[in-house]
C-alpha cells in the first residue's frame, strides 16, 4: 500500500502536463494546487477524507478547486484512490434560464470525473471529451460528435463547425449552419487532458472508425447523469 503523501504527488503532478499550451493556465494549475497542499501536503493521499475534502473546498474559489480536482481524479487514476473527495461538490452556480439551467464549470468537472468512475476506461476520456467541447465550445452533441483534426486550428485558435453526425454515423451540414468559433483555453486543457485521437475519423468516439451517435452517446450519458445526480439533464441537440 502506498504511504505517498500529497506533497510528494504534487511535486511532479504539473510536470506531467507539459502539454499545457499556456504558461498562464500551468501558473494558475500551480496556484489552485498549492493552496490544497498547505493544508493536505503531509496526508498520505491514501488517508484523504472526503468530509474533510468537502469542507475545504467549501472555503475556496473554483480557481482552486478545480486543479486540485483534476489533481486528485489523476491519483485516482494511478491507483492511489479509490474515488475522488472532491468530485460532485454540487458548488452553487448560476440559475441560468429557468427552463434550460446552465451548469457552472464545477458541476461540468463533476460529469467529467463521473465519467472515470462509471464508465470502462478505453470510453470514459472519449465520452469526457464529448461533455466538454459541448460545455466549453458551446457545441450541440451531434456537432462534438463530428470533431476532427481537419476544422481545429491552434494557431488561430478556431474551430470550423462544419458537420454533424446523424443517425447512421453519415456527416450532415450542421443544424444551425456552417460557422467559424473561438477555440476557448477551457477545451483546449480539456483535450489535453484527455488525448483526443487526431488522426482518428473523428477526435472522439468508440474507437478509430466508429463516431457516436446520439442514442449510442445517451446510453453512457444517461449512467454520468444518474452518478452524479443532476435530475433532468440533458445534452443539446
Amino acid at each position: 500500500e502506498s504511504r505517498l503523501t500529497v506533497r510528494e504527488y504534487s511535486s511532479t503532478w504539473l510536470s506531467r502536463h507539459k502539454d499545457l499550451r499556456k504558461a498562464s493556465t500551468r501558473k494558475t494549475y500551480a496556484q489552485g494546487v498549492q493552496k490544497f497542499v498547505v493544508d493536505f501536503g503531509d496526508t498520505q493521499i491514501k488517508d484523504l477524507r472526503r468530509m474533510e475534502c468537502v469542507d475545504w473546498a467549501g472555503t475556496q474559489g473554483d480557481w482552486v478547486v478545480n486543479p486540485s480536482r483534476i489533481m486528485l481524479a489523476d491519483m485516482m487514476r494511478d491507483d492511489l484512490l479509490v474515488r475522488n473527495p472532491l468530485a460532485n461538490l454540487r458548488r452553487a452556480t448560476s440559475s441560468g434560464r429557468k427552463k434550460f439551467p446552465a451548469l457552472g464549470t464545477s458541476e461540468v468537472e463533476d460529469l467529467i470525473d463521473a465519467c472515470f468512475e462509471e464508465l470502462r476506461p478505453e470510453l470514459a476520456g472519449q465520452v469526457a471529451g464529448i461533455i466538454a467541447s459541448c460545455a466549453y465550445l458551446g457545441l450541440r452533441k451531434s456537432e462534438a460528435f463530428a470533431l476532427r483534426k481537419v476544422v481545429v486550428d491552434v494557431e488561430s485558435e478556431t474551430v470550423l463547425v462544419d458537420a454533424q453526425v446523424g443517425p447512421n454515423r453519415e456527416f450532415v451540414p450542421p443544424k444551425t449552419g456552417i460557422r467559424e468559433i473561438a477555440l476557448t483555453e477551457q477545451s483546449q486543457q480539456a483535450w489535453e487532458r484527455f488525448g483526443p485521437s487526431w488522426e482518428a475519423r473523428t477526435m472522439f468516439g468508440h474507437s478509430a472508425s466508429k463516431c457516436f451517435t446520439a442514442g449510442s452517446f445517451d446510453f453512457h450519458f444517461s449512467k454520468i447523469r444518474s452518478a452524479v445526480g443532476i435530475r433532468g439533464l440533458t445534452m443539446h441537440e
